[in-house]
């Protein structure tokens, strides 16, 4: 059993995700959307029982695991990008599921502490975008100040980027805002 095969089980979630426009959230924010129901019902299903019977090849299970996770916060990272721009009350949303999600993904594989540290990384450098994005990007030097606040210290360019584009902020704009 591979990642992929994992997350071709959770096709369902993807559509759910594309399908709730988080970048035309007007709402009021839920405990959890729609998507992280399905993803949690997949979680426990009979792929990831089976993956759970891996445990008596624990490197393989861990890769496995490593590897499902790192693709599952990538599939959601490009679904989110596809519904940009993010505001304050999707970014909000986004980081309710993040920690609904954050005990199961962090538990796939119980046996090792390295891998719960490997997940923790991987989420937080997504709660972090999603903590920048709550942020108002209209004075940009304050929303600059923000961003390198956020992200301790380590302002890359290309995050900066696409937190700006995820913002909505276009070329132009982008320009602008980087070059304060």
């Amino acid at each position: 059993m591979t990642a992929k095969v994992l997350m071709a089980s959770t096709s369902e979630v993807w559509t759910e995700l594309a399908k709730g426009d988080m970048g035309k959230l007007k709402s009021t924010v839920h405990d959890q959307s729609p998507y992280v129901s399905i993803l949690m019902g997949e979680l426990v299903g009979p792929p990831f029982a089976q993956l759970r019977r891996l445990i008596t090849f624990p490197e393989r299970h861990r890769w496995v695991c490593e590897a499902f996770t790192a693709n599952l916060l990538s599939k959601c990272d490009t679904t989110v990008r596809d519904t940009r721009p993010i505001n304050h009350l999707a970014a909000e949303q986004l980081l309710i599921d993040l920690q609904t999600m954050r005990p199961l993904l962090t538990s796939l594989h119980l046996a090792d502490p390295a891998y719960k540290e490997h997940v923790e990384r991987m989420l937080t450098g997504v709660e972090r975008t999603y903590k920048i994005l709550l942020h108002d990007a209209k004075d940009a030097d304050a929303f600059v100040a923000h961003y390198y606040l956020m992200s301790d210290g380590d302002g890359r360019e290309e995050v900066f980027k696409r937190v700006l584009e995820l913002k909505g902020i276009v070329r132009d704009g982008m320009t602008a805002v980087a070059g304060t």
